[in-house]
């Protein structure tokens, strides 16, 4: 190429104008605060030094001009020819960029960004080198804290087995895996990193969308803690307690998911165990305090009806004595005193001298023998005296020849054996109390009582040709209440048979006692 000379009229002015553009690009280095700009020659010698090199690295310019640059770099690097690595790199590619520690001349280090470049002629030809140097140890010093932080991090998941504890990113794809993913899981490092999320959610949860909906969750209010049943590598339910928190960047961006899971089956099984126990507890409480509530209301039912029964015995014992007063006054007062009148009559006419016949004195014996017989049945009335001395059969046998005096009256019997005194006194009672109520009531002209032994029981029956009555509309006296309560302190069954103007039979089963005497 031919070499086109400037007129010699403009080349002062040239000069002129590259004496400027080099002092301005020198001022410009000279300006440089916080970059460490030096100019270096083909053999890798520093030509220039800016004051940013000095607050840099401590050094006057005066010291290193001339001096290699392989100088602000440390002995490992000095020894293995870093800088002229670097200058190779430059000249092969224009430009070498590297990091690195670099010496200060107190010995000090700094962690420095350098940048050499080679500058080249306007024909091509290597002129030298700059190199740019940065002081980044502040952004070195975060970088190591948090990378020291992210391996402590790593490292305290990687130890933590007590829970399954992994990252997704935004689409909830697998991208990191801890021993407690293995253990709770049971999946290893490789057969879980990768997959997603949504796989250890069961069937029922995954056509739920429920990985999405916990995904949604998260990133509205930052985690979604929750509780349900998922699924382990070999297809068993456990449950699982946990939390998904969103992951954002410095622009406050999601930028994927992190999954906390625990195993709390044992927990959850034992819940389960302790509410169904309260619920049974609660069941059992609330039946007992029914059952209490029922009884209570029928102690009050009994409390209720043994008043009455008090009540209407105190009556009965009431009328009793007025019946046994007025049979004493109607009956045995009255014969009394008319034998009293006679005697008295006899001996007046006695001491007259009057003779009194065999006839008249037989009168007064007459009398009292009647006196005696009434007596007698009022005695057996207040209690039958026979029942102990003779058994059931001649009480019943007595009762019967008592009524007969006023209304015929028949005992039948096919047994000679008698129960034991408690059931017999029972039995003679039911029978006197219905007999009373066919002479009083019914109107009886015949009555028939009854004393069988069949099949291991003895069977008191009472009938009459009276009145008869309703079953259904009976009004239950005193009367018929004491035979149901003797029957029932027995053992017995009493069945009341009866219909209006075709007479009655009541009958009283007792079973003998179960050692086989009677």
């Amino acid at each position: 190429m031919e070499r086109t000379d400037l007129p010699h009229s403009r080349e002062p002015q040239f000069s002129d104008h590259l004496r400027q553009s080099e002092e301005r690009f020198r001022q410009m280095i000279e300006s440089s605060l916080d970059h460490a700009i030096i100019m270096i020659d083909l053999g890798g010698h520093i030509s220039t030094w800016n004051q940013a090199a000095h607050r840099l690295t401590g050094y006057e310019e005066s010291e290193v001009i001339g001096r290699h640059l392989s100088m602000l770099l440390s002995e490992e690097e000095r020894a293995a020819g870093k800088a002229e690595q670097d200058l190779e790199s430059a000249r092969e590619h224009g430009r070498a960029e590297s990091e690195g520690w670099r010496m200060r001349k107190d010995g000090s280090r700094f962690w420095g960004n350098e940048i050499l470049s080679a500058m080249r002629g306007a024909s091509g030809e290597l002129l030298g080198f700059t190199k740019v140097i940065r002081d980044m140890s502040e952004r070195k010093q975060i970088e190591n804290a948090l990378r020291e932080s992210e391996e402590r991090y790593r490292g305290l998941i990687e130890s933590v087995r007590e829970y399954a504890i992994f990252r997704m990113d935004r689409r909830g794809i697998i991208t990191t895996w801890n021993h407690g993913v293995e253990r709770v899981l049971g999946y290893s490092q490789v057969e879980f990193i990768g997959q997603s999320g949504a796989m250890i959610f069961t069937k029922e949860d995954q056509l739920g969308h429920q990985f999405a909906t916990e995904q949604r969750v998260a990133v509205e209010r930052g985690e979604a803690p929750g509780e349900r049943w998922h699924l382990k590598k070999d297809g068993t339910l456990f449950w699982a307690s946990g939390v998904l928190t969103a992951l954002r960047n410095e622009q406050g961006d999601v930028v994927g998911f992190s999954k906390l899971i625990r195993d709390n089956t044992d927990t959850k099984t034992a819940q389960d165990v302790l509410r169904r126990a309260r619920d049974e507890l609660e069941n059992q409480v609330t039946q007992r305090t029914i059952e209490l509530s029922q009884t209570i209301e029928l102690l009050r039912s009994e409390i209720g009806r043994r008043q009455q029964v008090e009540s209407m015995l105190l009556l009965a014992i009431d009328e009793e004595r007025q019946r046994f007063g007025q049979e004493l006054h109607d009956s045995v007062c009255q014969h009394l005193a008319g034998t009293s009148l006679l005697v008295r009559s006899f001996e007046k006419r006695a001491q007259s001298g009057e003779r009194i016949d065999a006839e008249e004195l037989a009168r007064i014996a007459q009398l009292l023998e009647q006196v005696l017989v009434e007596i007698r049945g009022l005695a057996k009335g207040l209690h039958p005296v026979t029942l102990k001395t003779g058994g059931l059969n001649i009480a019943l046998q007595d009762l019967a020849a008592l009524t007969s005096v006023s209304v015929p009256c028949e005992f039948i019997s096919n047994t000679h054996d008698d129960p034991e005194p408690q059931r017999a006194l029972h039995l003679y009672r039911i029978a006197q109390e219905a007999v009373t109520n066919a002479v009083k009531h019914a109107g009886a002209k015949k009555i028939t009582i009854s004393l069988e032994f069949e099949d291991e029981c003895f069977v008191l029956s009472v009938r009459d040709d009276g009145c008869g009555y309703d079953p259904g509309r009976v009004v239950r006296g005193m009367g018929l209440h004491n035979i149901e309560q003797r029957a029932a302190s027995i053992g017995g069954v009493l069945r009341q048979r009866s219909k209006p103007n075709s007479g009655s039979q009541l009958t009283c089963t007792v079973p003998a006692p179960r050692d086989g005497s009677v």
